[in-house]
This record gives C-alpha cells, structure tokens and sequence, in this order.
C-alpha cells in the first residue's frame, strides 16, 4: 500500500515495519489520554507536552510500507488531536 494522499508525512520519513508504526500511533495516544491526566504540577505539565511533541513529530517522520489504511487514518487522528491538545495547553 502506498501513503494515502491525506497523510502529514515528512519529506525524510523513514520506513519502519508495521508493528513499530502502530507502536509510534499508540504511544501518542497514551500521551493524549493516560500521561495527560497523570501530570500535578506545572512541570509535569511542560515535560509531557515536551513528550508529545517529540512523539508528535517522530509519528510525522515515520512511514510504513505495509501498514493498512485504518493504521493511516488512526495515526492522523493522533496526529491532529496532538496538535489541538498542544494548542490548548499551550494557550
């Protein structure tokens, strides 16, 4: 399969096999719905959004030959929740 015309993908993506892709998309999702909730303090708070960013942009620069359409449309969504929930905390 190739990457589907909706996908944010950077120009020097690399390859990885499927499992480490689902395993980028899931970690983000962590980050969004158990590591979020797990921060106390305002320092919690900035490394998380530290973590999420940086997982953020390695999902941008991962691509995957095998992976099926429901992985692509399932890392986009991470990949657009991150950057609302950043634009949030942010402000």
């Amino acid at each position: 399969m190739s990457i589907p015309a909706f996908a944010t993908v950077s120009a020097t993506a690399s390859v990885v096999p499927v499992a480490k892709f689902r395993d980028a998309v899931e970690h983000v999702e962590r980050l969004l719905t158990v590591d979020r909730h797990a921060c106390v303090t305002a320092g919690e708070v900035a490394q998380w959004r530290d973590r999420l960013r940086a997982a953020g942009a390695d999902l941008i620069a991962t691509t995957c030959k095998r992976a099926l359409m429901s992985d692509w449309e399932r890392r986009e969504r991470a990949i657009d929740r991150s950057a609302s929930v950043l634009a949030a905390v942010a402000s």
